[in-house]
């Protein structure tokens, strides 16, 4: 074939083969089947668990640091729960490496950064348990954020998931933050005994920052100061005394909290903790759970607000033996009592009643109407 008919041959043959090239293009292509993560979503669920533990106990360990009173994790109560912690990671991190040999896809590129964050979340909170350190507290809680926002990038990768999503907006709105910052100590010494670093310190004007250690080494801090400038100044007006010493800067953290109480996650923890007298021996709770009175032995009760502020101290002439609530009433009423009894309206008024013997229980109070007491 030559000539004309030759090429429109071929033109028919090309506008056929550009035809079917087009028709192909617009045809989703079959990717075959898939190389991914099996078990994507479980493993998102155990993930989300254990930064939803952590995340309460980090709220709760904040809040014991700062003083407060509500909803706090002692720090050896914090060091159990994070050695346990650690242990689950463990077992997470085998689970996920098991699972993502040789596998690829989208669901390993996020899960693999997961695992990686969780176990420095484990060391660091270890680091922590075993030490007090507060600045492994603080890569902790950095640790926990980083984690929470890769189990938000994994979960885009996955299956709608409700209680995922759930847990990761129940997690992050316990909000923990740390703020780091240098200050300087100044420190001399060392000296032979407690009672010559005690002298050196008076003989320095026993300046109100200052202390000196009861156990070797002994020696004289004083400070912190909260910039080097300040302990310089310091510094050199020792030095002009004769007095030899150092200053050294340490990092000092300062945490705070903030967002809902994890009532639901920390129900094993107390809710409140309170400082008593040590002889206490009894407790009542009011009708609400919100008002607590406890009984010593010395002869004191002693009245707390629902925000742990002590606001009665009635004195008995003997120990507390009973404790006692009303159990309704728009003014509640609280009865306590040893061999004297006494009465009142919270922290309003009241009157004391005394007894041969001591007092074995209070049955009930009504409308601070009624009172049964019975003796030995």
């Amino acid at each position: 074939m030559s000539g004309a008919p030759a090429r429109r041959a071929l033109a028919s043959v090309f506008a056929v083969a550009f035809l079917a090239s087009c028709t192909d293009s617009g045809q989703p292509k079959s990717s075959g089947p898939s190389n991914d993560v099996d078990g994507g979503p479980k493993m998102a669920r155990d993930a989300g668990a254990v930064l939803l533990k952590v995340s309460a106990y980090d709220y709760g360990l904040a809040g014991a640091l700062v003083g407060e009173q509500t909803r706090t994790v002692a720090a050896a109560r914090y060091s159990t729960v994070m050695h346990g912690t650690a242990a689950t990671i463990s077992a997470f991190n085998a689970t996920v490496l098991a699972g993502t040999l040789d596998r690829t896809g989208p669901i390993r590129e996020k899960l693999v950064p997961l695992a990686d964050g969780l176990s420095d979340l484990a060391r660091d909170g270890e680091t922590y348990a075993d030490g007090g350190d507060p600045a492994a507290f603080a890569r902790v809680v950095t640790d926990v954020n980083a984690g929470w926002q890769r189990l938000r990038d994994l979960s885009t990768t996955l299956p709608k998931d409700d209680a995922l999503q759930s847990t990761i907006a129940r997690g992050m709105s316990f909000v923990v933050t740390s703020k780091s910052s240098t200050q300087s100590t100044i420190t001399t010494g060392p000296y032979t005994s407690a009672a010559e670093a005690k002298q050196a310190l008076q003989r320095m004007g026993s300046p109100l920052n200052g202390s000196f250690s009861q156990t070797t080494p002994f020696v004289v801090r004083i400070g912190p100061y909260a910039d080097r400038a300040g302990a310089d100044v310091a510094s050199a007006g020792l030095t002009k005394q004769g007095v030899i010493n150092i200053v050294t800067d340490a990092a000092s953290y300062a945490f705070a909290r903030s967002g809902p109480l994890p009532d639901a996650e920390l129900w094993r923890e107390p809710s409140r903790v309170l400082e008593v007298r040590a002889t206490s021996r009894k407790i009542g709770l009011s009708s609400d759970g919100s008002w607590i009175v406890t009984g010593s032995d010395d002869g004191y009760a002693a009245l707390f607000n629902p925000k742990g502020t002590l606001t009665a101290l009635p004195q008995s002439y003997a120990g507390m033996s009973v404790l006692q609530f009303s159990v309704d009433g728009d003014h509640q009423t609280f009865a306590v009592g040893g061999q004297e009894f006494i009465l009142k309206e919270r922290e309003w008024g009241g009157f004391g009643l005394s007894f041969s013997e001591a007092e074995m229980s209070l049955m009930e109070i009504f409308r601070v109407m009624v009172m049964y007491s019975f003796s030995k």
